[in-house]
């Protein structure tokens, strides 16, 4: 449906992922382009972030 997140979500619930990746920030994201690049990390929310995801949901390529 309309509401359904349209990317890939996970839950750290052992914390294995954040203390690997040094995640100091909860919520932590990352926005992949359609490349396989990060072109975003970091916490939610913000107009970066805003921006990113927009574009990344438009199926834009994006750089940093």
């Amino acid at each position: 449906g309309e509401s359904a997140i349209k990317w890939r979500n996970f839950i750290d619930s052992t914390g294995e992922i954040t203390k690997k990746y040094r995640v100091n920030v909860n919520p932590f994201c990352y926005i992949i382009d359609l490349n396989g690049t990060i072109v975003y990390r970091g916490g939610l929310g913000g107009p970066l972030y805003m921006e990113k995801v927009g574009a990344v949901l438009e199926g834009k390529v994006l750089q940093k």
